[in-house]
């Protein structure tokens, strides 16, 4: 199994960050670069693969095309352009929800709350998000494909590093030296090394960017059902009218509900690991003595 590990917003004081991992099965992870491949030439009318053509390469960034902007010069306007993003965008999801190499895909997301203050991510420790993420990764294998000696390879989106400080050297060795980080047999189930990758090589990162904004917009819009949200992290659904008036919020209400098919909860002795879960501003200044606990409960 690939792990793919990517990030959804910059601004900690403004925006509820968003760490999300795409976890494939091989199955999946064959399928995926293909489906991409063709379908960037089918929308754009181009080559679009970086060994034929790199000066016209198209990479999907979810900050570029799922937007508010985006979908009003589309559905508004009509402009080419923005109609050939949203039909990308469209058919991914349908893909998502339909095909039967997608359907073992599973999703976890961490949702950072906006922070009055600096992160705070102390040195030999992994970053809370990336922690829990983790955390979840590992359950999965454990619960899932312990009878079959089956590991996950984790790929990080080297961009991912300036949301947490780290340097892919010191976010190694975190990775490396786990056991003060509440991941005692990590070795069992996750690869040793992970992969720092460029996103517009990876169709899982750019998938992965794709679930973490949609999760993140759906967030800060309270498009998330309330019973999914943490007791601290509560706010008042959207009215649903007003979800379905307005063209932007109603798709990503749609493709929320592709992702929210993939996202599991899992149980530990004494816990349990919510696949959608909202952080906690402790998160992010704690002592190393609370960086050794185990994170758990609602």
């Amino acid at each position: 199994m690939y792990v793919y590990i990517d990030g959804s917003g910059s601004d900690y004081r403004r925006e509820r960050i968003t760490f999300a991992a795409v976890c494939m099965p091989k199955e999946a992870n064959r399928h995926l670069p293909g489906f991409l491949f063709e379908l960037k030439k089918e929308v754009y009318g181009v080559d679009t693969a970086l060994h034929v053509d790199p000066e016209r390469a198209m990479e999907i960034r979810a900050a570029r095309i799922l937007n508010q902007h985006t979908f009003q010069r589309a559905l508004e306007e009509g402009r080419e352009e923005a109609l050939k993003h949203v039909r990308l965008i469209e058919r991914i999801f349908e893909e998502l929800a339909a095909n039967k190499e997608f359907k073992t895909i599973t999703v976890f997301a961490v949702v950072w709350p906006t922070l009055d203050f600096e992160p705070h991510f102390p040195e030999g420790f992994l970053p809370n998000p990336i922690r829990y993420l983790l955390q979840r990764v590992n359950r999965l294998i454990e619960l899932e494909f312990s009878k079959s000696n089956r590991k996950a390879t984790i790929v990080f989106d080297r961009d991912l590093l300036t949301m947490t400080g780290k340097t892919d050297r010191s976010l190694l060795f975190d990775f490396l030296f786990h056991w003060h980080n509440g991941l005692d047999n990590l070795q069992a189930h996750l690869d040793p090394t992970p992969f720092f990758v460029d996103s517009a090589l990876t169709p899982g990162i750019e998938l992965a960017d794709l679930i973490a904004s949609c999760i993140r917009q759906c967030w800060e819009n309270n498009i998330i059902p309330l019973c999914l949200r943490p007791r601290w992290d509560r706010a008042e659904e959207r009215p649903i009218e007003e979800i379905l008036n307005d063209p932007f919020l109603n798709s990503l209400k749609r493709y929320m509900n592709v992702i929210l098919a993939k996202v599991k909860n899992l149980k530990g002795p004494g816990f349990e690991l919510y696949g959608l879960y909202g952080l906690k501003k402790e998160d992010f200044g704690v002592t190393l003595e609370e960086g050794r606990e185990e994170e758990g409960g609602e």
